[in-house]
């Protein structure tokens, strides 16, 4: 399958999508007629572009087949056609910087200029871009299995470079304020009926860059496997790496805002005279209590330092001169993995802050936190920029963006002269 026919297949897959946001509108009248037969013009000019390229494609199979079998003895196997070091020799071979069979690296790459819009041939510097490397990569990063998978994830497709969404603007549940300013009388109370309306605010979050680089000797190129092990684990663990700490420490400048910067969270004082350095049975219980009612709890967890293991431990309810213990992981202290505390999960991560420090343990809702992206992770490579040494280069990016679907934290309904607001995230403060 040619690069043309992979583009051409990303791109109704695309229109699809845009069809289907455009038609998901409650009220027909709010869709744009004019948008949707944009759309659907659109569609069916790749669709015929679509089967007059694979069309192409057959006839060029059919036509080279004899003469590639021949001198090659027979078809590439297919693991051949798609592993990374097959990929990444390709690019090396196409350079004349080792062998490599040119088929591999027609049905593998393809050129892109530096700069500017248009395609180059590599000798004016271009990149060659492997799509389904960069897929592999961000596999695994989505995983549900993990605090990213759980987050509400809004993939951007065609030409957009972020997301505009509207949000009920609530601070507050007391009468006159929930969803912004909406109320509703008994009717006994109809003499003073005022009339009322939601408060609808409106966000805009646009993508942004997450970048890494390796340099790969001509040596370790002729390693296929032992390189493709090494380059696929270690970059996606890394791109998992910064999204997760984006996802908790992140500055909202250039990356995304994370939980302990964003106006949503809620963080819970210690107690008065309470030790430093130490987690007690009293914070846990009023981060609790100041989670939000509608929380999911199939996607609600404590996430925390791995410094923050002895103080749980060691968490108990007091019980006269004894205690009755809080945590106990696996429901025995020979289970596995991590336990729950108070029925909710507990995920240890590195990017959660030290013991002590604010936000070393945390309370939430994750699929309160929105990430965008586009296209996944991206793949390139160049052999100009360490051509003395001898070195391709290897740069892996994704665009990507997320934050707090939330605004700000809310006073709850019977709660509104106290501090105790709720919220989907909460954080326990600095016990220093």
């Amino acid at each position: 399958m040619s690069i043309r026919v992979d583009n051409l297949k990303t791109e109704i897959r695309g229109l699809l999508e845009s069809i289907q946001v455009l038609r998901s509108k409650e009220k027909p009248e709010e869709s744009d007629p004019v948008t949707l037969r944009t759309y659907l013009g659109k569609l069916t000019d790749a669709q015929e572009r679509l089967a007059d390229e694979e069309r192409a494609d057959k006839a060029e199979a059919e036509y080279r087949q004899p003469a590639d079998s021949e001198s090659r003895g027979g078809e590439l196997p297919e693991e051949r056609k798609t592993s990374l070091g097959n990929f990444l020799q390709a690019i090396a071979g196409s350079y004349g910087t080792g062998p490599m069979d040119k088929r591999d690296a027609k049905a593998m790459l393809e050129t892109r200029a530096p700069s500017g819009m248009s395609e180059a041939v590599p000798s004016d510097g271009g990149f060659l871009v492997g799509q389904q490397q960069g897929a592999m990569l961000a596999s695994k990063i989505w995983d549900s299995g993990n605090l990213l998978g759980v987050c509400k994830r809004v993939p951007i497709s065609g030409p957009f470079d972020g997301i505009k969404y509207n949000f009920i603007d609530e601070s507050s549940r007391a009468d006159g304020s929930r969803s912004g300013s909406v109320l509703a009388y008994w009717k006994n109370e109809a003499a003073a009926t005022t009339a009322s309306k939601p408060k609808i605010g409106e966000s805009t979050m646009n993508l942004e860059k997450l970048f890494a680089l390796c340099y790969v000797t001509s040596e370790l190129l002729q390693d296929s496997t032992g390189l493709e092990a090494m380059i696929m684990e270690e970059f996606n663990k890394e791109m998992k790496f910064k999204l997760l700490d984006a996802l908790f420490n992140g500055t909202g400048a250039g990356q995304p805002i994370g939980i302990l910067n964003a106006p949503a969270t809620v963080q819970v004082a210690k107690e008065v005279g309470q030790t430093a350095r130490t987690i007690s049975f009293e914070n846990i219980v009023n981060m609790y209590a100041q989670l939000f009612s509608g929380a999911s709890f199939g996607s609600t967890r404590w996430a925390m330092n791995r410094s923050c293991i002895p103080q749980i431990m060691s968490l108990a309810i007091k019980v006269g001169t004894a205690g009755y213990p809080l945590y106990i992981p696996g429901n025995s202290l020979a289970g596995t993995p991590n336990g729950t505390l108070l029925g909710v999960p507990i995920e240890f991560v590195e990017q959660a802050q030290t013991l002590g420090t604010a936000g070393d343990i945390y309370l939430g809702d994750f699929s309160q936190y929105m990430i965008i992206d586009k296209a996944g992770v991206q793949s390139a490579s160049s052999m100009h920029v360490n051509f003395l040494t001898d070195e391709m280069a290897y740069r892996f990016t994704m665009r990507v963006n997320g934050q707090p679907t939330w605004k700000n934290s809310v006073t709850p309904f019977k709660d509104a002269s106290t501090s105790k607001k709720v919220s989907p995230f909460i954080a326990l403060a600095v016990r220093a």
